[in-house]
């Protein structure tokens, strides 16, 4: 279905460790500052 899905356009792909929200609760203040590491990201470029 044309227009179902928006991938026709270049996007960012944006890494967020959320530490604090209605999602997520409240965050634990002894256990801030937190890290985030990341190993590795794997993308797939789409072939048409």
């Amino acid at each position: 279905m044309e227009g179902q899905y928006p991938f026709d356009r270049p996007y960012y792909l944006l890494i967020d460790m959320q530490t604090e929200g209605s999602w997520v609760g409240k965050a634990i203040k002894s256990e801030l500052p937190v890290e985030m590491e990341i190993d590795w990201v794997k993308m797939y470029d789409l072939v048409e």
